[in-house]
């Protein structure tokens, strides 16, 4: 137990030195491979359930057990060397942390080769000569921490021949402040791994006014769901957008050659596919940028060209046809919100496709390849939907005095509503590119609809929000549904059905009990 804990404590110091280098450097991060790993392994439909369920959380769920599990490789590996051994001179300490180091060194090398191999996608592109690289510091440091942690065992007073006894103070003291050590550094890479989920959650809107104002979500609480943990890190100096493939003429754009071009600004709702009936994996910005059409212009595509590919720095790609790279509102943007494009949601340019779920919406985009074929991107070839226009949907966001919906705007379940007074529903409705035409609300769970009123959408692109009140006719239980209606005159479906493949479908249904009084 004492040797575990104290390789935990080496592995908790190993991985903080491989974070720093992934952060500043680029290098790898194991647990950061090995949850990217599972993801792209992962079935669509399985994946599409854990997103469902975890939302963001799902992926920094299994980038913290990964975290947990290379710490407990690192105890396995110190109880194995340190079992060994009993009395340790200076020679033998230097043996401990030279045979540490190598046997760490090997093992880790080895399991984030065989990640390498399965995995499609990483943050940074990773080769086996910069992993061979990158994995000696960390395991350098965990060798040197068990060297030191072998101190020697100097027998004080012999009981019988071939004991030694332990000098004073190396036990619980030792063992406290290695834990605390631990937990400490652990904590460390946990918040910066996993703490930047919880960036920018602000309190929730709880009237109408804030609900409005609301309309396009802060920039800091835009949902992101990826397969990375940590966004890649460009550098736009450098940077190159590469156009290829059946064109007349390919070239490559720097980041202030595209930002030259002509300039469009666009409001534009994303969802990401995974989104659930009501789910909080919707929001709305304001993007700058170039029409992917005008880029398209300057290599002049064959006239076999079908489709237009996207890669990006990550290894992730999608492609999209080409009359919809074509369309209007398809850009390439680097701007959101009035600033420069996060980090996080793809700096230095990513793609925004009106009408197609989130994950035709590429981030990091470093190439455009232009090619005869349907093509088959990242999710596609883990069984999603390549027809990826968004569903027909709505969701109940504010009811009286309670909230439910997204979390840009709240998120606690109205339970009881009071009896007297006319008091509002209001929500939000999406159907991509189609646009919304009507929106109606049943307070008797579908049997009898009345329409909603609707707010201008800030553009053809946008979700609408939608107002309407009730009187509570008497005290009882009602169940309040919601169904829009696109411009298309398609009717919102009432089937349900879960993400997987093509995007959740279904009412949004809210149970309340109306009470005479609130007490």
């Amino acid at each position: 137990m004492k040797s575990f804990t104290i390789g935990t404590v080496a592995g908790a110091v190993a991985l903080s030195v491989s974070y720093v280098q992934r952060a500043f450097v680029g290098g790898p991060f194991l647990p950061e491979l090995a949850s990217q790993t599972l993801f792209s392994l992962t079935p669509g439909q399985v994946e599409s359930g854990a997103v469902g369920a975890l939302g963001e959380l799902a992926k920094f769920t299994a980038y913290a057990l990964a975290i947990l599990m290379s710490l407990a490789m690192y105890g396995l590996l110190a109880s194995v060397v340190f079992e060994a051994r009993t009395n340790r001179s200076w020679k033998q300490r230097w043996k401990v942390g030279v045979s540490s180091a190598a046997i760490a060194y090997v093992t880790f090398l080895a399991f984030g080769a065989v990640l390498l191999y399965l995995t499609e996608v990483y943050a940074q592109p990773t080769s086996p000569a910069s992993l061979t690289l990158y994995m000696l510091a960390p395991n350098i440091v965990y060798g040197a921490l068990l060297a030191w942690a072998a101190r020697p065992i100097v027998p004080t007073q012999p009981r019988e021949e071939g004991l030694l006894i332990e000098p004073k103070g190396f036990g619980r003291r030792r063992f406290l402040i290695k834990a605390g050590a631990s937990a400490a550094v652990a904590a460390v890479v946990l918040y910066f791994g996993v703490g930047l989920l919880f960036k920018g959650e602000g309190s929730s809107p709880t009237d109408l006014a804030t609900f409005y104002a609301n309309e396009v979500t802060h920039t800091d609480q835009f949902f992101r769901v990826d397969v990375d943990i940590l966004a890649p890190s460009i550098d736009s100096s450098t940077w190159k957008l590469a156009v290829r493939g059946l064109v007349k003429s390919p070239m490559s754009l720097s980041y202030d050659q595209l930002r030259a071009l002509p300039q469009v600004e666009e409001f534009a709702t994303l969802e990401c596919v995974s989104n659930g009936v009501g789910g909080d994996l919707i929001s709305t910005a304001l993007w700058r940028g170039a029409r992917l059409r005008d880029v398209l212009q300057l290599v002049s595509p064959a006239k076999n060209a079908s489709y237009v590919v996207f890669r990006c720095q990550d290894g992730y790609d999608v492609g999209i046809p080409l009359d919809k790279a074509t369309s209007d509102g398809t850009i390439l943007a680097y701007e959101m919100n009035g600033s420069g494009l996060p980090v996080n949601h793809g700096y230095p340019l990513r793609a925004i496709v009106p009408g197609y779920y989130g994950m035709m919406n590429a981030k990091w985009v470093t190439e455009i390849e232009l090619v005869d074929h349907e093509y088959l991107g990242f999710w596609q070839r883990a069984g999603w939907s390549n027809e990826a226009e968004y569903q027909t949907g709505s969701a109940i966001v504010n009811l009286g005095d309670g909230r439910i919906g997204p979390s840009r705007f709240n998120v606690e379940a109205a339970q009881k509503v009071p009896l007297g007074s006319e008091f509002p529903i209001a929500g939000m409705a999406f159907a991509g590119d189609r646009g919304i035409s009507k929106v109606e609300v049943s307070t008797d769970g579908g049997s009898n609809w009345t329409p909603a009123s609707l707010k201008d959408p800030l553009s053809g692109y946008t979700w609408v929000l939608w107002e309407a009140g009730w009187n509570p006719p008497a005290d009882g239980q009602y169940r309040i549904a919601v169904r829009a209606t696109d411009k298309r005159g398609r009717i919102q479906t009432a089937q349900f059905s879960g993400a997987f493949p093509s995007g959740a479908t279904g009412y949004h249904i809210v149970d309340v009990k109306v009470v005479s009084s609130m007490s």
